[in-house]
């Protein structure tokens, strides 16, 4: 069985890179373009691992702050990386 790898990012170059590579690597993948697009996806999808894009100012999220988004996932499955 794959592991599944939830990709949170909104610059679509980098997702289909990171996508490209891991699933060459066997991952299976997801991709969502926001925190708030991929709060849903924990359930559904059930990743092994979340990349989460950490970097820009507060403002550069205007629908959910990284770290808000980090929360839940930590809540939800604490074995998440």
């Amino acid at each position: 069985m794959a592991r599944a790898v939830l990709i949170v990012e909104d610059e679509g170059i980098l997702v289909k890179n990171l996508t490209r590579y891991l699933e060459r690597e066997g991952f299976e993948t997801q991709a969502v373009s926001s925190g708030e697009q991929g709060l849903p996806m924990l359930d559904s999808f059930r990743p092994d691992a979340v990349l989460l894009v950490l970097a820009g100012e507060p403002e550069d999220f205007p629908d959910l702050e990284p770290l808000t988004t980090y929360g839940p996932v930590r809540v939800f499955r604490r074995r998440t990386p």
